[in-house]
């Protein structure tokens, strides 16, 4: 619908975490005006780098909000299914300010890695124009084998606190650095 009323509209989805996805349905957002692009799409150039997936789940308007978190779109984690009897339990912000600029950077670097040409896109700063203090800071952190940005934060948040830490995760499979820093 927002298509279709003339609102740029793209979507930059992981391949492999979109595969059940049909063609049909890629094909009717298109029709309407999604510009639509898949993140490591399966071939052999970049079969050893398949496995390097997409996990921002971002979601910019206007670019002066943002969402982002871990919510996930689709509809067995919307509704309880076979597979999954029990609902899913995912945890997403609503971000306004400067920091949104960052965010709308962060998916225009990604979508540019994988977009043709003809729709790559220029950063625009819009949200910093309307705020002054940053109050949080967005960080792009592609994988890594050993450490990354927000895993180094993560460090060093911890060695900081003073009286508590809450951790809510997915995946937990702490490096040995990650562990000794919960135990301290």
């Amino acid at each position: 619908a927002a298509a279709k009323r003339g609102v740029l509209t793209y979507v930059l989805a992981d391949y492999h975490g979109s595969s059940k996805i049909t063609q049909s349905t890629i094909n009717r957002l298109v029709k309407h005006g999604v510009i639509w692009i898949f993140y490591r799409p399966l071939n052999l150039q970049n079969a050893i780098k398949y496995d390097l997936r997409l996990h921002k789940k971002l979601l910019i308007v206007d670019n002066k909000i943002g969402f982002t978190g871990g919510l996930g779109i689709y509809d067995v984690w919307i509704k309880s299914v076979d597979i999954y009897p029990l609902s899913w339990l995912d945890t997403h912000f609503k971000i306004e300010g400067p920091v949104v600029d960052e965010m709308q950077k962060s998916f225009i670097e990604s979508w540019n890695k994988f977009s043709p040409a003809e729709y790559m896109l220029a950063f625009n700063p819009e949200a910093s124009k309307e705020s002054g203090e940053i109050a949080i800071s967005s960080i792009n952190s592609p994988p890594a084998i050993k450490s990354s940005k927000v895993g180094n934060l993560y460090l060093d948040m911890i060695d900081c606190a003073q009286e508590s830490i809450y951790i809510t995760t997915a995946y937990f499979g702490p490096t040995k650095n990650l562990r000794n820093a919960l135990i301290n």
